[in-house]
């Protein structure tokens, strides 16, 4: 038991290859291109990228921070508007 989930915690891809993958993929390449793409660094299916696209997806928030410079009367006044975007 101990050496299968040793192979188990080995076989795991880095995060940082999915997040890059994922982003890669949100640019609007395709799964399978994505896949050609990082197989040099370390390779994966276009279904596992997928999956973790369908994983991520539920952490990805996208925050609209706007900032605008106003000079009312004799003084500079910042005015910051963030608005929460939902995908």
């Amino acid at each position: 038991m101990p050496d299968r989930l040793v192979k188990i915690i080995i076989d795991r891809k880095s995060l940082k290859i999915k997040v890059l993958a994922v982003l890669i993929y949100q640019a609007g390449i395709s799964y399978r291109k994505v896949r050609n793409l990082l197989e040099c660094i370390e390779p994966f299916s276009h279904e596992a990228l997928r999956k973790w696209y369908f994983r991520l997806k539920v952490y990805h928030r996208v925050i609209m921070v706007d900032e605008t410079k106003v000079k009312p009367e004799d003084q500079w006044i910042y005015i910051w508007n963030a608005v929460k975007m939902s995908l």
